[in-house]
């Protein structure tokens, strides 16, 4: 030792200065280490208690809210059965409507959940304008659609819902829990009801022992859970109420536990293992709604026990480093540091530039051994630098071409006149053109790495078509209506797929078509009153013949029964011939207002085998009698999911342009005339059929064959024909648009057209549209026919300025046990309301009348009674100043002409509801 400590001494000052420093440092470090480390232990138990803590409340927190939630789902789908049981009692006549409702009312309110829990029931028929509490303990009949939970309740009808309430009795909101059953046949949601202050009450501590008891930590610690009076709820040892409990100290813990509910506390207390006193640390946070605390606890002996072993080992380290730090840097000065030193200076040389520098070898060790290979890396990087000097300069010119042509690439894609948009797999943006930023008013650099969805949130319902287009390396074009930035816009998305250096992507293309979307509907309406035009020659024809049939019918009437007696029979017959002329007057109108009509698309389930119907019946009232109509429609239903206006529009275009074909564009020497054939059939389109017809997907279609017997067209026609404005009847007005319509209208069905014609032949058009094979339409869901009377009672007044519907509305009412009084005009009405208001019942209102419309004079018998019941009457279809009216609070709609059973099925709804 007192050699080594004699070779420090000679050591030069900079050594030994720089020995004594590390040694220092050495023990300085080790020093702060404890303390660091001893702190970061407190610290990290502090953070184990917290996060034991923390973790034990949402543990419980997720049992409470299962348990709750199971708890209300049960008593609400319990009582969803009671209201079923009610149903089937009154359904059956056990009990009538009145009482049923009465005793189930009661039997409702007559449970409670918890201290002020209770059941309620919502009335979602209405939704989301109404949403009245048709059962409430406090606020019966009260409307919640204000309120956005109750818009959410009505949306769920099954589930779990949390919102703040509060009663008219209660000083401020309070959270509130609920489970809602839906009693379809109603539309009732039964919900049962409770506030998570009063959980504790609802739920029972041994469900959560084996959750608590499983929260330990080290070899010690473990959970405590109290109330907020010191009640033990879990203790491994402990029971009863311990609220005036304290430590070996005196310090009061349980009581400042209950008082300060959150926080670190350390007291001191006997091990019940070891019966010795020991510090113990404790973290504590309280779970209001259930009115515990719950406390995470530990022995500090047993947090500490790392760092005795610490301290000896810094100890023993510090003599050790003493002893080898001397030894080492008498040997390191000889073998090290010297030839270090040159190295030192070779190396310095070298990063100055001189490469030509070089380290003679002295010795064998590894010091020189690093040093030859120095001198073999300066020799390499002699040759490397000239290589890397040249290689450099074609480097700079091709980063300039590459610049270029980047620059160039930028400038057209920003030059274009449509957003592009590139985006990677992630959905992350690579490049935002300008025409992207024109279209967002979002720049480039804002917009770069965001999700796409972000800056285009139009694009969220056609995320499907990203995913296809990402996953199958195909392109997929979606055209769809939205509103953006306040505005309505017609917009075509395009994905298509791109793959660069390995990297897969989607370069989105958006074409705002919202002008030519609109002058397309334009376009279209104009087509629909061409085709009305074209038709109605032939439906004035078929009208006068309906008119016919009623005035010879009465006319015989008349000379009957001056000339001679009416005997039952015949005029049975008479009246028959009048009614069915009636019913046919009343569906050639409906189709006509049909075709017509312009509204927006509404898909659903519809019966094609109704709208070919539908449509036949316009055609054979109207065509040419030499053509011939042959139908093969095997089955009772072809549904498929479409809007049966636009169907029927598309069918009555090509009915129309099959019976020009074998009639009109025939020369005048040729024979008129000819056979529309119209059939549907089942095709599966499997992937032969696919490749055959690039259009189709691999599912099942409805084929519906349109074929004529007529001129025919050749193959160069046959490829035009869907081209807007063109037209082989150039001899006849027209807009041209017929058959790209109905390309545009079965292309927006997903569907497809096949055509095949011959000249002197014929044509044959193939609509393909997706069928299904499941379910009702909803017309024929709902589409009963009553022919009883229902009868009533009371004062209706009928405000029309129509002599015969005044008449014809006066006996059937009176028929129905009714009495009647009239108005001529709008304006009359009101007075007449107003002079006998207490009297009137009900009020049946024309729309379109002088002086007054039934709008004006149903807002100003409205203002005179708010709860006036008012059913508006219109030979019109329902449409906007319809719906506007009804808007506004009139009751219901009745489409004149109407019959018997039908004006008194309406009446007698307008006044039970």
């Amino acid at each position: 030792m007192a050699k080594s400590v004699r070779k420090y001494i000679s050591l030069n000052v900079k050594i030994a200065l720089l020995f004594s420093i590390m040694l220092l440092f050495f023990i300085v470090f080790n020093a702060i280490s404890y303390f660091v480390l001893k702190t970061n232990i407190d610290k990290g138990v502090e953070k184990e208690l917290k996060n034991a803590t923390d973790n034990t409340l949402k543990l419980a927190e997720h049992a409470v809210n299962a348990t709750i939630r199971n708890y209300l789902r049960a008593i609400a789908e319990k009582n969803r059965d009671i209201v079923r049981d009610f149903d089937n009692r009154m359904r059956s006549g056990e009990l009538s409507k009145e009482k049923g409702m009465k005793e189930l009312r009661d039997v409702l309110l007559s449970q409670k959940i918890g201290d002020t829990g209770y059941i309620f029931v919502w009335d979602i028929s209405e939704a989301p304008e109404r949403l009245p509490l048709v059962i409430h303990p406090i606020i019966e009949n009260s409307d919640l659609s204000p309120y956005p939970f109750a818009q959410d309740a009505a949306i769920l009808k099954d589930g779990y819902l949390e919102y703040d309430w509060k009663n008219p009795d209660d000083p401020l909101p309070r959270k509130k829990a609920v489970y809602l059953s839906y009693y379809e046949p109603w539309n009732w949601v039964i919900v049962a009801s409770s506030y998570r202050e009063e959980f504790h009450k609802l739920i029972n501590i041994d469900d959560f022992n084996e959750i608590i008891s499983s929260q330990r930590f080290g070899d010690t610690g473990y959970t405590i859970i109290i109330d907020y009076d010191g009640n033990i709820i879990y203790h491994p040892y402990m029971k009863g109420n311990q609220i005036v409990f304290t430590d070996d100290n005196g310090l009061p813990i349980v009581k400042k536990f209950v008082e300060q509910k959150q926080g670190f506390l350390e007291y001191v207390i006997r091990d019940p293992n070891s019966n010795e006193r020991q510090k113990k640390m404790a973290y504590f946070n309280d779970y209001p709604e259930l009115r515990w605390v719950v406390i995470s606890s530990g022995y500090r002996s047993e947090f500490n026990s790392p760092l005795k072993l610490l301290l000896f080992t810094l100890l023993l380290s510090i003599f050790s480093s003493l002893i080898i730090f001397t030894a080492f840097f008498i040997w390191s000065r000889r073998t090290i540091i010297e030839p270090v030193r040159e190295l030192e200076d070779a190396f310095e040389k070298g990063s100055n530039g001189d490469l030509a520098v070089r380290i003679p070898v002295k010795l064998s060790n590894e010091i020189y051994l690093l040093a030859e290979y120095f001198n073999h890396f300066m020799q390499s990087l002699q040759v490397k630098h000239e290589e890397i000097e040249e290689e450099s300069r074609k480097l700079r010119i091709a980063e300039a071409m590459h610049k270029s042509a980047s620059e160039y690439l930028d400038n057209i894609v920003n030059s274009l006149d449509t957003p592009l948009i590139t985006v990677r797999s992630d959905g992350s943006i690579a490049q935002w053109n300008h025409p992207a930023y024109l279209f967002t008013q979002i720049p480039a650099d804002e917009a770069q790495d965001k999700n796409y969805l972000e800056c285009l949130p139009f694009l969220k319902n056609s995320i499907k078509h990203f995913e296809q287009a990402l996953k199958t390396d195909t392109r997929r074009e979606i055209t769809f209506q939205t509103i953006y930035k306040e505005k309505e816009k017609f917009l075509q998305v395009i994905y298509n797929p791109l793959l660069f250096n390995g990297v897969r992507g989607i370069v989105i293309r958006i074409n705002d078509i919202t002008e030519t979307k609109i002058k397309d509907i334009q376009l279209r309406q104009a087509q629909k009153m061409e085709i009305i035009g074209n038709l109605a020659g032939g439906l004035a024809h078929d009208f006068n013949n309906i008119l016919g049939g009623i005035t010879g019918t009465v006319s015989l009437i008349d000379y009957v029964m001056k000339n001679g007696q009416l005997d039952e029979e015949k005029l049975k017959i008479y009246i028959e011939i009048i009614s069915q002329s009636a019913i046919r007057a009343k569906e050639v109108v409906e189709q006509l207002l049909t075709i017509s009509r312009k509204r927006e698309v509404d898909f659903k389930t519809i019966n094609i085998r109704k709208s070919i119907d539908n449509v036949l019946q316009v055609c054979r009232s109207t065509f040419d009698k030499s053509i011939n109509i042959e139908v093969d429609l095997p089955r009772d239903k072809y549904l498929c999911r479409a809007e049966s206006t636009q169907i029927e529009q598309a069918l009555l275009n090509l009915f129309v342009n099959a019976s020009h074909a074998m009639t009109i564009m025939r020369k005048s020497t040729e024979h008129h005339g000819g056979t529309l054939s119209i059939g549907i059939s089942e095709i599966y389109s499997d992937s032969y059929f696919v490749e055959t017809h690039p259009e189709a997907q691999q599912i099942k279609y409805w084929r519906i064959s349109v074929s004529d017997t007529g001129v025919g067209m050749d193959s160069r026609t046959v490829s035009k024909i869907f081209e807007p404005f063109f037209s082989l009847k150039s001899h006849i007005k027209g807009s041209g648009l017929g058959l790209s319509m109905v390309y545009n209208i079965i292309r927006q069905h997903e569907g497809f057209i096949d055509v095949y014609s011959e000249i002197g032949v014929g044509t044959v058009f193939n609509l393909f549209l997706p069928a299904v094979f499941e379910g009702e339409t909803r017309e024929e869901a709902t589409e009963t026919i009553r022919e009883a009377i229902i009868k009533g009672s009371g004062l209706i007044l009928v405000v029309d300025d129509n002599d015969i519907i005044r008449k014809t509305a006066h006996d059937i009412l009176i028929a129905c046990g009714y009495d009647v009084i009239f108005a001529e005009d709008g304006a009359i009405g009101v007075e007449v309301y107003r002079a006998r208001q207490e009297e009137i019942t009900a009020v049946i209102m024309d729309m379109v009348m002088p002086n007054k419309s039934g709008r004006e004079a149903f807002i100003e018998i409205k203002e005179i009674n708010p709860d006036v019941k008012v059913a508006i009457a219109s030979g019109y279809r329902m449409d906007l100043r319809v719906q506007e009216v009804l808007d506004a609070g009139a009751k219901l709609f009745i489409q004149k002409p109407f019959t018997l059973s039908e004006l008194s099925e309406a009446v007698h709804k307008l006044i039970t509801e």
